[in-house]
C-alpha cells in the first residue's frame, strides 16, 4: 500500500492515544491496511479529538502523530508498518560495535559534528487551536545566543503538552556536544558473521561507535539510534550507510546511560 498517494476525506476524529489514532486510520475502508503488516505500539500522548483535511494522503497524518507522539514511523526490514512511542526501550545491551582500532565492527567512513548544528534553546511549540508556548534554556543562551527551534500544528490535547514537549526540546538539544551523524560500512571487507550482524540491523537499533579523531587523542565513543539505512550495490561492492542520531530515552533505572541523574535533563514526558 502506498500511503503517500492514499488520500482521506474530510474526517472527524475523536480524542485517543496516537497509537489507537493510527490504527484508526489505518482500519479505514479507504485506506485498508493490511493488520498482518503493522506492528503499532500503544502511544504515550493522548491526542485531540481534530478533523483531517479534504486529500490529506495518509503517509503526512501518520508523520504528524509520530511527530506529536515524539515517537518513529517506518518500514521495517520484514515488511512492516512500525510505530514506537516515545518511550521506546533503548538498551546499550548487546549493541553492534563499529570502530577504527580493531575492537569491532571496521567502517570506513564518518561524519562527525563538533558543534552548533543541534544546538537549539528556545522551543516554540503550538497544537491544532491551541496557543504557542515558549521554552527556554537561559543558561545555553548565555554562552551561545538564542537558537530557536519551532514545531506547529501538532496534535497534543492541551497546551500544558505543548509547553512540557519544549522544555524537553531545550532541555535536550542546549548544549552543544559530539555527535556522530553517519558511518559508512564496507559489506565486503566483513567476515561472515560482521556483515550478517551489519545487515540485522534495523532502524531504531541502538549502536556503539568508536573514532580515532586524526593527530591522536582520546577516542570518541558514543552510542547512537539508527534512522536511515540505505544501500550501494554495484560490481563488486556492496555498501550500506547508517544515518544516526542521539539516543533518547525515558529515566532507566540500572541503566548506563540512561540512568544518570547529574545534568539538568528532564526524566521523561
Amino acid at each position: 500500500s502506498d500511503l503517500g498517494h492514499t488520500i482521506l476525506t474530510e474526517t472527524a476524529t475523536t480524542s485517543q492515544l496516537s497509537g489507537a489514532r493510527l490504527t484508526a486510520i489505518l482500519d479505514r475502508a479507504d485506506v485498508n491496511f493490511p493488520t498482518a503488516y503493522r506492528d503499532i505500539d500503544a502511544g504515550v500522548t493522548t491526542l485531540q479529538a481534530d478533523t483531517i483535511a479534504d486529500g490529506t494522503d495518509v503517509a503526512s497524518y501518520a508523520q504528524l502523530i509520530a511527530r506529536t507522539e515524539g515517537g518513529r514511523l517506518f518500514m521495517a526490514a520484514d515488511g512492516d508498518l512500525t510505530f514506537r512511542d516515545r518511550y521506546e526501550t533503548q538498551t546499550t545491551v548487546g549493541a553492534l560495535k563499529f570502530a577504527d582500532d580493531g575492537t569491532g565492527v571496521p567502517y570506513y567512513g564518518i561524519q562527525v559534528a563538533v558543534g552548533s548544528e543541534l544546538l537549539f534553546n528556545r522551543a516554540l511549540v503550538t497544537r491544532v487551536g491551541g496557543t504557542q508556548q515558549t521554552a527556554d534554556n537561559l543558561t545555553s543562551q548565555d554562552s551561545y545566543g538564542v537558537r530557536t527551534l519551532e514545531y506547529g500544528n501538532l496534535l497534543f490535547n492541551s497546551d500544558t503538552d505543548s509547553d512540557n514537549f519544549a522544555e524537553y526540546l531545550v532541555s535536550r538539544y542546549g548544549t552543544p556536544e559530539v555527535r556522530i551523524s553517519q558511518i559508512d560500512i564496507n559489506l565486503h571487507a566483513l567476515d561472515a558473521t560482521q556483515a550478517g550482524n551489519v545487515i540485522g540491523t534495523e532502524l531504531g537499533d541502538v549502536i556503539q561507535i568508536v573514532y580515532s579523531p586524526p593527530g591522536g587523542g582520546t577516542a570518541i565513543d558514543r552510542y547512537a539510534v539508527v534512522d536511515r539505512i540505505s544501500h550501494e550495490i554495484g560490481p563488486q561492492m556492496h555498501n550500506i550507510v547508517f544515518g544516526l542520531s542521539k539516543t533518547a530515552q525515558a529515566f532507566t533505572l540500572d541503566s548506563d546511560p540512561f540512568g544518570e541523574l547529574d545534568g539538568d535533563y528532564p526524566l521523561g514526558y
